[in-house]
């Protein structure tokens, strides 16, 4: 069920790109989904596929960058599920090592305008 609790401690960003979801355990495993927006500390996306709130997840981000992250809600939206997304761990594609999110994320990296 969805978290009515507004609990957000950075600013969103509409965003529209393209990610595969596999779980932790089973990484080769993945589903495309959409994010719709983002921060510094998570994102929301949209799938096709219902996914546990709790479920810890990698997110490969058609973008350079690949996170780790756990779902924290989850809503029903018409015939696809939104859920959001706390990181964990992000790197960029290429790198060997993760880092918080705060030192790789920025608005000015991924080139989203505010919401």
């Amino acid at each position: 069920m969805s978290n009515s609790k507004n609990a957000r401690r950075s600013e969103r960003h509409t965003a529209t790109f393209g990610i595969d979801v596999a779980d932790y355990a089973n990484p080769k495993k993945k589903t495309a989904a959409v994010v719709t927006n983002i921060s510094e500390g998570g994102f929301c996306f949209e799938s096709d596929h219902k996914i546990e709130v709790g479920a810890s997840l990698t997110f490969h981000l058609k973008v350079p960058l690949i996170v780790q992250g756990g779902v924290v809600y989850s809503q029903a939206n018409g015939k696809k599920f939104r859920y959001g997304v706390r990181f964990h761990n992000v790197r960029l594609e290429g790198e060997q090592t993760f880092a918080k999110p705060r030192t790789m994320v920025r608005k000015e990296l991924l080139n989203l305008p505010p919401r």
